[in-house]
C-alpha cells in the first residue's frame, strides 16, 4: 500500500514512470471504491432500490492491466469486499412424486440413488406402520436436498419444483477459496452480502429447517474466514428474515411493495497490533443461538427499510403490519444483552421513509430496556428535499395528510425513548436530519418541546442529553 497519497514506495516494484503515475493516481480511484459501496445503503438518502445500481468498480478493472498490477492492487481491491448470493435454484423439495421424475432413467448420479433410497425407506416405514396410512402421500415432505453438480437428472427439472435458498454452496465457496488461496483474509475491513431474490412466504417446515441449517453455516463459515469490522446485508424483507434469523410476522408485505432491506452491523476501528494480526474474533456463547446479530461484539447497527409510501393508498392502511425484522433482533439483542458476546451497541440509526407510527413504538421499545452503553441514535421518517418519494406517481391515491399525521405520531415515540436513555445521568444525542427540511422545523420543535423540561436541549439538527457543567438545558 502507498506511503502517501501522493508518493510511491521505491520498494513497491513499480520500474517506471508511467507506473509510479497510475499508482498514484490509484489513491484517487481507491478512495471512491472505499466510499462508494454501498455508501447509501444506510444513509438518509437511500430508498432501497434495486443495489446493482450503486456498483461501479475502477479498482478491479486497474487489477485486470497486467499481471503485476493485479499484485499491485489485489490487497487493497477486497478491504471492501462484495458478496452476492444470488445463484440458481439449486434445491429440491423431496418427496414421492419426485420418484417418478428418477426411477427408470439412465445415468443417475450416485446422489441420485441416494434420494431414492431414502424415498423408499420412508415409505417402507410408514407401510410398517399401525398408525399412519400404507403409503406416502406424493406431495408430503420428506427433507431438502441440494442439488449437486453431478445430478443431471434433477437438474433438469422444472425450475417450478426447484427452490433457492441463500447458502455457502456455490459462488460464496468460491469467494472465501479465494481469499485463502491468496492470503488475504486479515486484508478484508468490510463486507457487503446482497441479494434480490426473495423466499417464498409460505415456506414449508422442512424448508425453513434447511434454511436456518444454511444460514447458520453461511455465517459461520465467513467469519471463521475473515474478520470484518463491518458487514452489510442488502436483501428483500423475507430473505433478510432468513439472513439475520428473524421473521416477517405479518401477511401484509404485499401491501408495502419494499424492493430491499439494508442492514450494517460495525466495530470501532481498531489501531493495528504490533504483529500486524488481525483482531481477535469473538464466539457467541453457547447458551444463544449463533446468528449474525451476535458474531461479534457489535457497538454499531442501522437499518434501512426505504419507504412506507405504497401502503397508504390501501383501504384501512394503519391496520397493515409491516415486516418486523427489525423490531425482533433489537428484542433478541436486549434479551441476550448480558451474554459476554453479545453486542453492546453504542450506537443505532433507523431509516424509514413515512413508517407507521404503531410499527416504530413497537420497533423502538426494546430500547427502552437496554443497557446503558447506548450514547448515539440517528432517526429520519421524512424525505430530504432532493428525493422524489413524493413525486405524484408514487404518491398515488396515498392521501397526503395521512403520511404527516403518522410522521408526528411517529416521534412521539422517540420523546419516550429520549426520556427513558436521559434517565441516569447520561450522555445521549439523537440525531434527527428531518430538521434539514426547514418547513419540518416548527412541526418538530412543537412534538419534542417536552424534553426541555428533562435536561435536553437542542443543537442544530440533534437533541442533546449532557452532564456536562455549565451546559444549557
Amino acid at each position: 500500500m502507498m506511503q502517501s497519497a501522493r508518493s510511491v514506495s521505491p520498494h513497491s516494484g513499480l520500474s517506471s514512470r508511467s507506473d509510479q503515475w497510475i499508482a498514484n493516481e490509484f489513491i484517487d480511484v481507491y478512495d471512491s471504491h472505499k466510499h462508494g459501496l454501498f455508501a447509501v445503503a444506510v444513509s438518509d438518502h437511500c430508498t432501497c432500490r434495486d443495489s446493482s445500481a450503486n456498483f461501479h468498480n475502477p479498482l478491479k478493472t486497474l487489477t485486470l492491466v497486467s499481471k503485476r498490477w493485479r499484485k499491485l492492487f489485489l490487497s487493497s481491491l477486497f478491504q471492501y469486499a462484495r458478496l452476492r448470493i444470488n445463484g440458481c435454484k439449486r434445491w429440491i423439495l423431496i418427496n414421492k412424486a419426485l420418484q417418478a421424475h428418477i426411477q427408470g432413467r439412465p445415468g443417475r448420479s450416485q446422489h441420485e440413488n441416494q434420494i431414492l433410497r431414502l424415498i423408499d425407506d420412508c415409505d417402507r416405514e410408514r407401510a410398517q406402520s399401525t398408525e399412519a396410512p400404507l403409503s406416502l402421500p406424493y406431495t408430503q415432505p420428506l427433507g431438502m436436498q441440494y442439488i449437486e453438480k453431478e445430478d443431471h437428472i434433477l437438474s433438469s427439472l422444472s425450475p417450478e419444483i426447484k427452490r433457492w435458498i441463500p447458502s455457502i454452496r456455490g459462488r460464496p465457496n468460491c469467494f472465501l477459496k479465494h481469499f485463502k488461496e491468496n492470503n488475504l483474509q486479515s486484508k478484508v475491513k468490510s463486507l457487503v452480502v446482497y441479494t434480490d431474490l426473495d423466499l417464498p412466504s409460505d415456506s414449508s417446515a422442512y424448508e425453513e429447517t434447511c434454511i436456518a441449517h444454511e444460514v447458520h453455516t453461511l455465517w459461520t463459515t465467513i467469519f471463521s474466514t475473515i474478520n470484518p469490522t463491518r458487514i452489510l446485508v442488502a436483501a428483500p424483507p423475507a430473505t433478510m428474515a432468513a439472513l439475520t434469523s428473524s421473521r416477517i410476522a405479518t401477511p401484509d408485505t404485499w401491501a408495502f411493495q419494499f424492493s430491499l432491506h439494508y442492514l450494517e452491523f460495525r466495530l470501532p476501528e481498531a489501531p493495528p497490533s504490533p504483529d500486524n494480526s488481525s483482531p481477535e474474533a469473538s464466539e457467541p456463547s453457547h447458551s444463544v443461538r449463533t446468528c449474525l446479530h451476535n458474531m461479534r461484539k457489535w457497538t454499531h447497527m442501522a437499518y434501512n427499510e426505504g419507504t412506507m409510501l405504497p401502503a397508504y393508498a390501501t383501504y384501512e392502511y394503519f391496520g397493515l403490519s409491516p415486516p418486523k425484522m427489525l423490531g425482533f433482533l433489537l428484542t433478541w439483542i436486549q434479551k441476550e444483552h448480558a451474554c459476554p458476546t453479545s453486542p453492546k451497541l453504542r450506537s443505532f440509526r433507523y431509516i424509514s421513509l413515512f413508517p407507521l407510527s404503531g410499527h416504530v413504538a413497537s420497533t423502538l421499545e426494546p430500547l427502552l430496556h437496554m443497557g446503558s452503553e447506548m450514547r448515539r441514535l440517528h432517526f429520519r421518517f421524512a424525505p430530504d428535499r432532493h428525493s422524489d418519494v413524493l413525486g405524484n406517481e408514487r404518491v398515488g391515491k396515498a392521501d397526503r395528510n395521512d403520511l404527516w399525521a403518522e410522521w408526528k405520531v411517529c416521534y412521539g415515540s422517540v420523546v419516550q425513548l429520549a426520556r427513558k436513555l436521559g434517565e441516569g445521568g447520561r450522555d445521549v444525542e439523537i440525531e434527527l436530519p428531518d430538521y434539514g427540511t426547514e418547513a419540518l422545523n416548527g412541526p418538530l420543535d412543537r412534538r419534542l418541546k417536552l424534553l426541555q423540561s428533562v435536561g435536553w436541549v437542542r443543537r442544530g439538527q440533534s437533541w442533546v442529553r449532557t452532564t456536562e457543567k455549565g451546559s444549557k438545558s
